[in-house]
């Protein structure tokens, strides 16, 4: 049986947390220990931009007391995630190099769509139903102290997800630079989170009937064991949370503090959090909510654990980050064939390919999402549609992908078949494209064509199965080829089903 003992590190809008877990195919993922500090990161870089020196300092010694923990608790590996305090302070790099200068931690700042994703791994390993669950309309409200990630499940697939500036934190700084009675506040920051919901219902929900509610995100559980003590993984009636919200809804922070025996850190984000889940489940008329009680370090771990084969999960998430691709093809109207015909090439000379490029099975998602959005450009401007496709994707949020994944497929889709401006990766860019430039070449015609890619020494065979006239994908495959072969040292030659393979027409 192998059991791994294994630290999540969360570096937060509002505080640090610490979780150390066992890993394994028998157990799953247990976590043996929690540690939480308050520390109010996101205040300053939400007010001033940056995070001061002071907090810095302070920081790298809570930081330094988590190590001590990790090495008693004799912990094997660890992942330290910085979420958007981090990610939207100035001085990020700085902050990043002084932590690992003082601890000698190596912390990343993760980017909006791995947060939220890592918080799905999270519900899938905890052992609920969750592919139950997604096969109704389903609605994953995952709070953060700086925003609010919305996912929309239905028949097991993931249809869209949005990200809202509805963190708790963010909504409790701006009420304050309000001058507003404390009396009103509950008020205004409900007008506040609907004005941001119901432009989301009209662009995105529509008509769409939403049946389960899913709370999760590290202010939602500090709301529910202030206001209902120990909750276990639950369904909670929508009339049982307002009743338990209207207690404290009209209650002065500093009341808060006394009453509910909690920081006043934690009094803060009580009247906000409460406000956004009672508006979710008014607006969209949901008559309850589920609670699964994850923490981003349960999903850090959740995350390590399915990357390392130690623990399992009944739930492909990377079709969720497929799907999410062609949602986004759908809305921008790329035709059928465009986003179905192009990965299968492209994914086909890929694997045609597999000997010789060199790249591991991540890159080939991220060619298979490449050629999905590749044609969204078009909707915009069909004689820059590169240019409009950059803009596209690159402003866009595909959950699932780091901020560097999305940037190197905007880059591939400008560049295509000549990415040479892609100062982070040239090499690997540079194959990526090559593939995409041919695969789209073999598109040119938009005829159900189906082909065979075979590597033949310096040879790469491209052999047409199925279909007739290939006059335009010649003629395609004639700009787009050089590249290719300059890339990967082989002459791509595309062979009709009638010649004979070791030909060349």
């Amino acid at each position: 049986m192998s059991i791994k003992r294994f630290a999540a590190i969360d570096i937060g809008s509002f505080e640090v947390e610490l979780g150390i877990y066992e890993l394994g195919k028998s157990i799953g993922s247990r976590r043996l220990e929690h540690v939480r500090y308050e520390i109010g990161l996101g205040k300053e870089t939400y007010k001033t931009g940056k995070i001061s020196a002071a907090l810095s300092d302070e920081l790298c010694r809570v930081l330094r007391d988590f190590c001590r923990i990790m090495k008693t608790y004799r912990v094997e590996a660890y992942r330290a995630y910085a979420t958007s305090a981090l990610r939207e302070a100035e001085n990020s790099l700085i902050v990043l190099d002084k932590i690992h200068v003082l601890t000698g931690l190596k912390v990343s700042i993760i980017s909006n769509s791995e947060q939220r994703f890592l918080s799905l791994k999270a519900i899938a390993a905890k052992g609920a139903d969750f592919a139950g669950m997604i096969r109704d309309a389903t609605i994953i409200a995952d709070s953060s102290y700086g925003s609010l990630q919305l996912t929309v499940y239905h028949k097991g697939a993931m249809m869209h997800t949005q990200n809202l500036l509805l963190g708790v934190l963010r909504l409790r700084e701006l009420i304050l630079s309000i001058d507003i009675p404390g009396e009103e506040r509950g008020a205004v920051l409900s007008e506040l989170v609907d004005k941001e919901l119901f432009a989301y219902q009209r662009i995105y929900l529509k008509e769409e009937k939403i049946k389960h509610l899913v709370a999760i995100g590290d202010p939602v559980a500090s709301f529910l064991e202030c206001l209902l003590g120990d909750v276990k993984d639950s369904y909670i009636r929508r009339e049982d949370f307002l009743e338990a919200f209207e207690k404290i809804r009209d209650i002065p922070t500093a009341r808060l503090e006394e009453v509910l025996g909690i920081g006043r850190g934690l009094a803060h984000i009580l009247l906000p959090c409460g406000v956004i889940y009672c508006r979710l489940m008014e607006i969209f008329s949901i008559e309850g909510i589920y609670l699964p009680r994850i923490l981003l370090i349960d999903g850090i771990a959740a995350e390590y654990g399915i990357d390392h084969s130690l623990i399992r999960v009944n739930h492909d998430f990377n079709q969720d980050i497929v799907h999410a691709a062609k949602q986004m093809a759908k809305k921008y109207r790329v035709r059928d064939w465009q986003h179905h015909a192009l990965p299968v090439y492209a994914l086909g000379i890929f694997d045609g390919l597999k000997k010789l490029h060199g790249l591991p099975a991540r890159d080939r998602l991220l060619l298979e999402i490449a050629a999905i959005v590749y044609h969204c450009g078009s909707f915009i401007s069909m004689k820059n549609a590169r240019v409009c496709g950059y803009d596209i994707i690159s402003a866009a949020e595909i959950i699932g992908l780091s901020h560097d994944e999305r940037m190197l497929i905007a880059e591939i889709i400008r560049d295509g078949s000549h990415a040479y401006g892609y100062t982070g990766s040239f090499v690997r860019a540079a194959k990526l494209g090559a593939i995409l430039g041919l695969a789209n070449a073999l598109a040119a015609s938009g005829k159900d064509n189906s082909y065979s890619f075979r590597l033949d020494n310096d040879r790469f065979l491209i052999h047409l199965r199925k279909g007739e006239d290939l006059r335009l994908e010649r003629m395609d495959l004639d700009t787009h080829k050089r590249f290719f072969e300059e890339i990967f040292g082989v002459r791509a030659l595309l062979k009709h089903r009638k010649e004979a393979m070791g030909d060349e027409k």
